[in-house]
């Protein structure tokens, strides 16, 4: 989890690995020490922030493989 709060993580791959950051992040903070937590809580919302931004007109995302098209995996 600290690896994930920290500005070393690299969440804007792309829209799955924000996701993937913002779920593991949110399991995780019941079992984190009071500054992970305050970290963690800190990076929610720019993950959050940064999900939004890509998100398509249709409602879904698109990856590396779909171009601007919303794909089935990611939405």
């Amino acid at each position: 989890a600290t690896l994930y709060s920290s500005a070393e993580w690299d969440y804007k791959r792309e829209p799955r690995t924000a996701a993937y950051t913002a779920l593991g992040l949110l399991a995780a903070l019941p079992y984190l020490s009071p500054s992970e937590q305050e970290a963690a809580n800190k990076r929610l919302p720019e993950l959050d922030s940064y999900i939004r931004s890509k998100q398509n007109v249709d409602g879904g995302w698109s990856g590396p493989t779909t171009g601007t098209n919303s794909g089935a995996y990611y939405t």
